[in-house]
């Protein structure tokens, strides 16, 4: 008889029973040794909770393959939990099964569902590994849900971080490592570079893993309502999504555009996509290459590379010098500051409540949702960092500028500016970052 072998254990299970993986696996080829049957191998969903989706299991969903390719006669496992915890899913999987034939074994269990008083035992045992996981499940949550109540973080820290008690603060053997990843970034806005010069100084992350990064506010310094060490500005930040919203990988990688990203058609707001044709580089409206018929020919915003450079050389300073003055009378707007301090203040009122004893887990929720959604309902005004861009151009940038590679002059570009707008009729509209 050709046997599978099921292992499976999660990492917490690990910690608490010491069933390693290891130890199940020589247990179940031991026992088909001794019992006359060919072990085929082990499909070992390790780290994984029973709990999951049957779906998101991969290696089950490879054996459940190898059963309707007839390679399996019987499924062995070291007990009933390690194979489901989910009645539901546990049917779903028994149906294929009984579909070809294959039986299943817990070889440190007496079970059988050849009868139906055999199949009832199977089905309780089943309802209690669930509810006993329901109630791991909403005990942990609980804990956590307390521990954020009282101010500590309780979440996996992502890279650059690490916890002193109860504290987290960053973690110097990765700061330089990290704080490099997103200086690369806002300076280039190349993932493959930030990865790059990362690596460089010992972190080593993949592509997905970066982006990650990339999109963590975890990185500006507050996480639920917890201040932690920041990386980023809340600017740098909203700086990051945009860039990464907007980005466009050139088809050519050789290629350097200075304003790839940054273009956008002032008469539809779609991005603007790098093009070039053999020295001539320039910047089309996306909807109108898309033929999405948003833009005509005649509205379509279109930039001409050296032409475009030109007239920014020519003119940033006086756009600059137009952004100040209209961020200065933004300033001195009436905001929703004192609003939002009330309401920040009941948040933490509220919290208090609850780790006192005075309300439960449910109210908590409830008063908490009230009040986060009346503070998401304010005004959202950015804060102009006046400083910043008075600072933007200092005296003499155009010959520095010019004395700049074109790597480097691409990510000056990066660097200073949020966005341009070009329209057919009117000059470009340029927005600094702040």
């Amino acid at each position: 008889m050709r046997v599978a072998g099921y292992p499976r254990v999660s990492t917490e299970e690990q910690k608490r029973h010491g069933v390693s993986i290891a130890a199940q696996e020589q247990a179940l080829r031991d026992w088909a040794r001794d019992h006359g049957h060919t072990y085929i191998g082990s499909y070992n969903d390790a780290g994984i909770s029973a709990r999951s989706r049957y779906t998101k299991r991969p290696e089950l969903l490879r054996l459940l393959r190898d059963v309707r390719a007839r390679r399996v006669d019987l499924i062995i496992f070291t007990k009933l939990d390690r194979w489901f915890r989910n009645v539901g899913d546990y049917y779903e999987v028994q149906r294929v099964l009984d579909e070809y034939g294959v039986a299943w074994k817990a070889i440190w269990e007496d079970y059988e569902t050849e009868t139906a008083s055999g199949r009832l035992k199977v089905n309780i045992m089943l309802s209690v590994a669930q509810d006993e996981a329901d109630r791991t499940s909403e005990r942990i949550r609980q804990t956590n849900e307390y521990r954020w109540a009282s101010g500590e973080v309780a979440q996996k820290l992502p890279a650059g971080y690490r916890r002193e008690g109860k504290t987290v603060v960053l973690d110097p053997e990765r700061q330089e490592a990290v704080s490099t990843f997103f200086r690369t970034y806002l300076d280039t806005g190349s993932v493959s570079r930030s990865i790059e010069a990362a690596r460089l100084r010992g972190l080593h992350v993949s592509r997905e893993g970066a982006s990650k990064m990339l999109r963590n506010p975890f990185y500006t310094g507050t996480v639920r309502g917890i201040e932690v060490p920041a990386y980023l500005t809340a600017a740098e930040f909203e700086t990051i999504q945009r860039r990464k919203a907007m980005y466009v990988r050139s088809a050519a990688k050789q290629k350097i555009y200075l304003f790839s990203g940054l273009l956008v058609c002032a008469h539809c707001g779609a991005r603007m996509l790098a093009q070039s044709n053999k020295s001539t580089y320039y910047y089309v409206c996306g909807a109108h290459l898309n033929r999405s018929g948003r833009c005509s020919i005649e509205t379509r915003g279109y930039a001409n590379e050296r032409k475009l450079e030109a007239w920014l050389l020519d003119h940033l300073d006086e756009q600059l010098q137009g952004q100040l003055a209209l961020a200065q009378v933004r300033g001195q707007q009436a905001d929703s500051g004192p609003q939002r301090e009330a309401l920040q203040g009941r948040l933490e009122r509220v919290k208090t409540l609850f780790i006192n004893g005075d309300i439960d887990l449910t109210e908590y929720h409830a008063r908490k949702e009230e009040l986060t959604a009346q503070l998401a309902a304010l005004p959202q005004d950015r804060e102009i960092d006046l400083t910043r861009l008075q600072g933007l151009l200092p005296d003499g940038w155009r010959t520095v500028y010019r004395d700049l590679t074109r790597e480097h002059q691409a990510a000056f570009w990066k660097r200073t500016v949020q966005k341009i707008a070009i329209s057919p009729q009117n000059p470009p509209e340029v927005t600094f970052l702040a």
